[in-house]
């Protein structure tokens, strides 16, 4: 996804943000959120995995979403772009592994 792209997202999703809060709470909400909808996709493959059950594509990629929502709410309080996160995450991963993933740079990792 190109910066525009993400920039947009995180901009039309303020459409459906409660931003009467106050700051503290606005930031604990949208990261308890956050944990939340990730806890809802890891759940779904917990049950897979654990449990038995049928893989549930369509709700993990729902969850999925609902993460990107509070990623992107949170990131609009913290007064930062998504693209601005994911070049950040990129330039850290691009330290950390040179040129791909290896096991022995993930458990020498410096950073």
């Amino acid at each position: 996804m190109n910066d525009a792209k993400f920039d947009d997202y995180q901009k039309e999703s303020q459409r459906t943000a409660r931003v009467g809060m106050d700051f503290n709470t606005r930031l604990a909400v949208a990261a308890l959120g956050l944990a939340g909808e990730a806890g809802e996709a890891a759940d779904c493959v917990k049950k897979h995995l654990g449990q038995g059950h049928e893989l549930d594509t369509l709700r993990i990629l729902g969850e999925m979403g609902d993460v990107l929502w509070y990623l992107a709410e949170l990131a609009t309080i913290l007064d930062a772009d998504l693209s601005a996160v994911a070049r950040l995450n990129q330039a850290k991963l691009a330290i950390r592994y040179r040129d791909t993933f290896t096991v022995n740079e993930s458990i020498n990792r410096q950073t």
